[in-house]
């Protein structure tokens, strides 16, 4: 019935410091970190809602009508 493309993330370091907490997005693979590293998550087709897909035949009225 509908699709859509979730472009993913971007490899992040996440530190604490006395003030709270910062992410930085790294650029490349090559970049390093010494504090907590958040693995990227590659693009995901978005497809189910709650692990149910949704099949529809389109009839009627437009939405806009």
């Amino acid at each position: 019935m509908f699709t859509r493309t979730w472009n993913g993330t971007h490899d992040v370091c996440y530190e604490r410091d006395v003030n709270g907490g910062y992410a930085q997005i790294l650029d490349s693979k090559d970049m390093s970190c010494d504090a907590t590293m958040i693995p990227s998550i590659g693009p995901i087709e978005m497809i189910a809602i709650n692990g149910a897909i949704t099949c529809g035949k389109r009839g009627g009225t437009t939405f806009v009508e």
